[in-house]
């Protein structure tokens, strides 16, 4: 096997096992911020909020509502962007 295709299966590799202790270890939603970001951006699409610094988050709000419309106002979409942040995080490493 080249140099290439062992790399990339040791990035895929890491990302499966970062993914699965992700899961492992996954606490359930916390009325806190993350909630406040989730309103937001199930919002988004639909009606204007009010701007406050956490509704300016748009890097965090704009995929997040792209995932609510995929999945809906579900647990998937508000665990969905944690682990694809992981999974980028730790391929943008390698």
């Amino acid at each position: 096997m080249d140099d290439k295709r062992i790399d990339f299966i040791l990035v895929l590799l890491l990302i499966l096992v970062s993914i699965g202790l992700q899961a492992y270890f996954l606490n359930p939603p916390v009325i806190s911020d993350q909630l406040d970001y989730f309103f937001h951006a199930n919002s988004f699409f639909n009606k204007p909020l009010a701007i406050t610094h956490r509704s300016m988050r748009l890097g965090l709000i704009i995929p997040t509502a792209v995932l609510i419309k995929i999945f809906g106002y579900s647990e998937a979409a508000y665990y969905a962007m944690s682990f694809i942040g992981m999974a980028a995080l730790v391929a943008g490493i390698q």
